[in-house]
């Protein structure tokens, strides 16, 4: 687990100098927004994200080998932690949510 926290230390300075190649899963439709890899503030929220939520699966996967069966519904509910925590579910940050405020008729 060091060595996969300093390789997040790591990433997460390529992520902060625009140099991460951390990308959603082409399949992943909360992130199908172009905005999301197109602005480059979005951009690194986003890999920031998928890079410190790679850590976390592995972390929930290591801890049900050193546990067993008992430790399965902790990975299950690390997963939901992660997916809960995405930026796509933050109006503030959402793409989508701006472009529907946006588009809400005046007055």
């Amino acid at each position: 687990m060091t060595r996969r926290s300093a390789a997040l230390a790591g990433e997460l300075g390529k992520i902060a100098v625009g140099r991460s190649a951390v990308a959603p899963a082409p399949r992943d439709r909360r992130f199908a927004d172009p905005a999301w890899m197109g602005n480059p503030f979005l951009r690194r929220i986003l890999q920031a994200y998928l890079a410190g939520g790679a850590l976390a699966a592995v972390a929930a996967r290591r801890r049900r080998i050193w546990a067993g069966a008992t430790a399965s519904a902790s990975g299950s509910s690390c997963t939901t932690s992660v997916d809960a925590a995405a930026p796509s579910n933050n109006p503030v940050l959402s793409p989508g949510a701006w472009k529907a405020l946006v588009a809400l008729p005046a007055g």
